[in-house]
């Protein structure tokens, strides 16, 4: 053998290689091909040989044996036995479910888990991609297998592709173990292919304390193949080997488990509802108790509800003068007033009627002292005034009843929610109400968005509060016209309460008017001549909000500053009296207001005057004021008539409709609405002539004659006889 070699340009060379060199080399090669083909002779044994060897170590090892070559590459997936053991292989589920989904044998014979004696939770589910596998080799081998593993975990959690393996080895009739758990966990849908399973696990679940079902979306095994899979390899029909085996079981699981927080939780709903229900039933019959005995036990009496007897309003006054008209008309009957002012006695009302409004009674009413006042007054109500007043009236009323029952109900203050009640008492109920605790004019301002004294500025700005304010005031208004319709006979002071109670209560059978008692004759008395040195203007009310004292004083402050140099200054007296602390606080204001406006020289305030004193002031008065918008009637209006005062007021309801109004084709007085047109009325009096005044004076009192006291006992006899003769039921 030789190799040619160039050298220059045309040159050539022969190199010869002895043969014994090449013979060597070709020995060398034909030895180590024999002993490769001898090294690797274990790679020619068949695969179920291979499979069997490679079963006696860890699956994850046996793995590892893909990479010796081709011919290993999937000898692993036939293997007839899988082994997880830990050692210093790491396990996880992820690692674990992608074995099994290459692995590939038809049978398994063996499955070995790592070691999970000392765990106390698990977690088990079955990755979609094994959902084909569901054969009978698979659910022995592998999901008992692993059920048998955590037989003993406390706290155990099931997928719902795991709950369809254990439904489908139910149906196979594969035994179960029985597991330890005290809490249940089965994140899955329910569906008729998870329930067998769900029924099995909780019949091999005795200790079991808490079930929890947390129903989610999962990667599921398809039902139509399921079925497909029950039906052609096994003959089942799905539907009904699933409800014959699954739904009877379930039903009576439900009904005997014990262990379920479910039925502990229904437990203790009952046992909440059957103490309520007793406390209820033992409250009313208490309640029941309370009414028979006092029906049974009713006095011939007339209670009058009127919790504040020391008001010093037209209130009282329309209270002494009816108690006054029944001692006269009905002279055997007891009188008895409800109050709240512990420091009022017999004697002490007695006396007040006298020297307050000048009503002398044939005797001293009995008294009967509430404790529960305070469940009505303002001031325990910053919101929901109304309705906070009056379901405490409610309640003020049976301490009343309980404590004296009349056969006749007299409620002079308004407080109709106690109608109802008097009525179940087995008293005849009769009122006189001087104005609805709720009006339509009420509601209508607060459709329209005023400001007012019941109708908050930052409620009317509001769109929204304005539209619950209003579905609560409509609520209120027809609960109000339920309560009112339980009277026997109502009493009204003026047609504008009478139009309004009519609407709300539709009673108008029932309802008739009554103008309240006025002292016209003992005012009539004085001369209708005045000094005008100064001349004075009085305003007689209780300082109470919705009389509107603070439009009084601007206008008589606007007026002062119109009036002429030469012009007398007039002097402007505010007479009323305070109920409680919001009372007095408001005459503070009043009296702050007027230092501000530098016409407090000009004003003068008396509190809590006696009945001589305010006839004394009416009497040097040439005019009277009167500024509450919807007053229902007016008493003190009609007193400045009746003294020779000249009225100015707020053109709306009570003077409106029945005091200022003309007599015999002359005017009685002045109607205003804002403060610029109570100062022109101010302003036009003070200027008026002695002649023009005295003329406008003689028709205002010839128009307040109609308002008398007397007048008041005749019509209020009138009204009642019918209720005082009639029988008892």
């Amino acid at each position: 053998m030789a190799d040619k070699v160039g050298n220059g340009d045309n040159a050539t060379a022969s190199v010869r290689i002895p043969s014994q060199y090449v013979d060597h080399h070709r020995r060398q090669i034909k030895r180590a091909r024999v002993s490769s083909e001898v090294l690797d002779s274990i790679s020619s044994l068949p695969d179920e040989i291979l499979q069997v060897i490679l079963a006696f170590i860890p699956t994850k090892l046996a793995i590892r044996t893909s990479i010796l070559s081709r011919r290993w590459r999937h000898v692993w997936s036939d293997t007839p036995s899988l082994s997880f053991f830990g050692g210093r292989c790491r396990l996880d589920s992820g690692s674990i479910d992608k074995t099994l989904s290459r692995y590939t044998a038809r049978k398994m014979m063996s499955f070995e888990l790592l070691d999970v004696s000392s765990l106390i939770e698990a977690e088990l589910d079955i990755d979609s991609v094994l959902t084909g596998k569901l054969n009978t080799s698979f659910l022995q081998t592998i999901v008992l297998k692993i059920l048998e593993k955590v037989q003993n975990v406390e706290k155990l959690t099931f997928g719902g592709n795991f709950l369809k393996a254990l439904s489908h080895a139910d149906l196979h009739g594969f035994p179960f173990p029985k597991f330890k758990a005290k809490a249940l966990t089965l994140d899955t849908t329910i569906s008729r292919y998870v329930i067998s399973g769900i029924v099995r696990v909780l019949q091999n679940s005795p200790e079991l304390k808490k079930l929890t079902i947390r129903t989610m979306d999962c990667d599921a095994i398809k039902e139509e193949n399921l079925d497909k899979y029950l039906l052609d390899l096994y003959g089942w029909n799905p539907y009904q080997c699933l409800e014959a085996k699954v739904f009877g079981n379930i039903y009576r699981r439900n009904v005997e488990s014990k262990h379920v927080a479910l039925r502990s939780a229904s437990m203790a709903i009952c046992f909440i509802l059957y103490t309520l229900l007793t406390i209820i039933f033992a409250v009313s019959l208490s309640l029941s108790l309370s009414v028979i005995n006092a029906r049974k036990s009713r006095k011939r009496a007339v209670g009058f509800f009127h919790p504040f007897t020391n008001d010093g309003g037209g209130g009282e006054r329309v209270l002494w003068c009816a108690f006054k008209a029944i001692q006269e008309e009905n002279p055997d009957l007891d009188c008895v007033i409800f109050t709240g002012d512990h420091d009022s006695s017999s004697d002490s009302l007695a006396r007040r009627a006298v020297d307050r409004f000048g009503v002398h009674l044939q005797s001293p009413p009995k008294v009967i002292h509430l404790n529960k006042r305070k469940w009505i007054e303002e001031r325990t109500y910053p919101h929901f005034t109304m309705i906070g007043q009056s379901l405490g009236s409610v309640y003020l009323a049976w301490e009343a009843l309980r404590k004296f029952t009349p056969l006749y109900f007299l409620d002079t203050s308004g407080y109709a929610f106690t109608y109802p009640l008097a009525r179940i008492f087995g008293c005849k109920v009769v009122c006189y109400t001087h104005y609805p605790t709720i009006s339509l004019d009420m509601i209508s301002r607060v459709r329209q968005r005023n400001s007012m004294y019941n109708n908050d500025a930052s409620i009317a700005k509001s769109n929204w509060l304005s539209t619950c304010k209003l579905v609560y005031y409509r609520a209120f208004s027809w609960m109000y016209g339920m309560v009112g319709s339980c009277t026997h006979l109502a009493m009204v002071n003026s047609s504008w309460t009478k139009s309004h109670i009519e609407v709300l209560w539709r009673i108008p059978e029932r309802i008739t008017r009554v103008y309240p008692p006025c002292d016209t004759s003992g005012l009539q008395a004085f001369p209708l001549e005045r000094s005008s040195d100064p001349p004075k203007i009085i305003s007689v009310a209780q300082f109470r909000p919705e009389k509107a004292h603070m439009l009084q004083l601007e206008a008589f402050s606007l007026a002062l500053e119109k009036l002429d140099a030469n012009v007398p200054r007039p002097k402007l007296q505010f007479v009323g009296s305070c109920r409680n602390n919001s009372d007095e606080e408001r005459l503070q204001k009043l009296k702050d207001r007027a230092v501000e406006l530098k016409v407090d020289g000009y004003v003068e305030f008396y509190k809590n005057a006696m009945y001589r004193e305010l006839v004394e002031l009416l009497g040097n008065a040439v005019a009277g004021m009167h500024g509450m918008i919807d007053e229902h009637f007016g008493i003190s209006v009609v007193e400045y008539m009746a003294a020779g005062a000249i009225p100015i007021a707020h053109n709306s309801a009570g003077p409106k409709m029945d005091i200022v109004l003309e007599e015999d084709g002359q005017r009685t007085g002045f109607l205003a609405e804002t403060v610029e047109e109570y100062a022109e009325a101010i302003l036009e009096i003070v200027k008026m002539s002695e002649i023009e005044r005295l003329k406008m004076a003689e028709s205002a009192r010839k128009r307040a004659a109609r308002f008398s006291e007397q007048r008041f006992c005749e019509d209020f006899k009138t009204a009642i006889r019918p209720i005082f003769t009639g029988p008892l039921k």
